[in-house]
């Protein structure tokens, strides 16, 4: 089972791509829908927002990102016209049906990951939340045709099912925290059935602590 599974992390860095999707619909009131991120020189960035939604989903995106339909992730957003490895995505998985949890599905990503890239850096956490739940923070640094990118994906294991957040941005300095808090806004949003997968009034961090894969064995 474990070789049919689609680890999201490594597409963000080697596949692109995409399809249109269907039956989504846009909130069409976004004028006052916004999001003011801090940026390292103190002033503040705006990302105004709307929302995607279908049958079963919503999700907030910046305004402008049209959804995708992939045969690679269940949620696809690529958002850069010029370069179409810049996108957003999510999977989900039934931990019953690939039998992984979300440590096992990170370990053995890694090991595909190590197979396919020959260069690449990482940062992985483990964040452990008010509300006791724990979620994986990958960050994977590549060099592309002489562009930097960053990938930042968020695993996350509520119940019995794993979703992957990820997100593929440029590596630019006076950009990265901006995506990096653009990314868990866009993460916290979203809702499954109803369902919030990160309650953001709950993603208050206790405890960060910075791993390597060999302490996930």
């Amino acid at each position: 089972m474990k070789n049919k599974i689609f680890f999201l992390f490594i597409a963000l860095i080697v596949l692109n791509a995409c399809k249109k999707a269907e039956n989504i619909k846009t909130n069409t009131s976004t004028n006052n829908h916004f999001w003011e991120i801090k940026n390292q020189d103190a002033r503040p960035v705006i990302v105004n927002w709307e929302q995607y939604e279908n049958d079963t989903i919503k999700i907030k995106t910046p305004i402008g990102w049209r959804i995708k339909k992939s045969t690679d992730s269940w949620i696809y957003f690529p958002y850069d016209k010029k370069n179409p490895k810049l996108y957003f995505a999510i999977t989900k998985y039934n931990v019953a049906e690939v039998n992984l949890n979300a440590k096992s599905y990170l370990i053995e990503g890694f090991k595909q990951i190590s197979d396919k890239i020959d260069e690449f850096h990482y940062i992985l956490k483990k964040l452990s939340f008010a509300n006791g739940t724990e979620c994986y923070l990958l960050t994977i640094f590549t060099k592309e045709k002489n562009l930097n990118y960053i990938t930042y994906s968020l695993i996350c294991q509520p119940e019995n099912l794993i979703y992957d957040f990820a997100f593929k941005t440029l590596n630019n300095q006076k950009d990265n925290e901006v995506n990096y808090r653009k990314f868990l806004l866009i993460a916290q949003s979203f809702e499954d059935d109803k369902n919030m997968v990160i309650d953001g009034s709950k993603f208050i961090i206790n405890e960060e602590k910075v791993l390597k894969f060999e302490d996930l064995k």
